[in-house]
């Protein structure tokens, strides 16, 4: 009898013992996959922050080679329409840092308003033309745009560099 009881209580020990390793190997999995599910968001942002900014680097490339004289604006926006083909999905990056990085939405946002800043300054500039086929130089805009082009990539680092923080903190 004590030997059965000895036997019950030794395999109860044995089974709480390794309940508790199921436990413990399950919620290391799951922390595994979660920081495996975070560390792609955060490479599907990078990479799509990434394309987009360089696309609106582009963009205000062109538009201050037509400030500077080098090309008429009609030629840039021409530019522009001929790259016209590639789409990102904005909403979708505001998505992936609003859950996954909210750390860096307000460099997100800063980018967003600089960018905004920029581009007036190309409304400005396209408001000054008398005719959008010549080229012209407007040299009190240029150095307006540069400056906010400054600003605007001084933003991008700091966003992507919040990004590659969060990703470098995920381990």
């Amino acid at each position: 009898m004590v030997g059965g009881v000895l036997t019950l209580l030794g395999s109860h020990f044995n089974n709480r013992a390794a309940a508790k390793r199921y436990e413990v190997q399950l919620r290391a999995e799951k922390e595994q996959r979660d920081q495996d599910r975070l560390r792609a968001r955060g490479e599907e942002l990078h990479t799509a922050i990434s394309a987009w900014t360089k696309r609106i680097d582009i963009r205000f490339m062109r538009y201050f080679a037509a400030m500077l004289g080098s090309i008429s604006y009609d030629q840039a926006q021409q530019q522009e329409l001929e790259d016209s083909l590639s789409v990102h999905d904005v909403a979708h990056m505001q998505f992936l840092i609003d859950v996954y990085f909210p750390v860096a939405r307000k460099f997100y946002d800063a980018f967003v308003e600089q960018r905004d800043a920029v581009e007036e300054i190309r409304l400005e500039f396209r408001k000054s033309l008398a005719d959008p086929n010549r080229a012209t130089k407007n040299a009190g805009l240029v150095e307006r745009y540069e400056l906010a082009s400054k600003l605007m990539q001084e933003k991008r680092r700091e966003l992507v560099d919040s990004i590659v923080a969060s990703l470098r903190a995920i381990g």
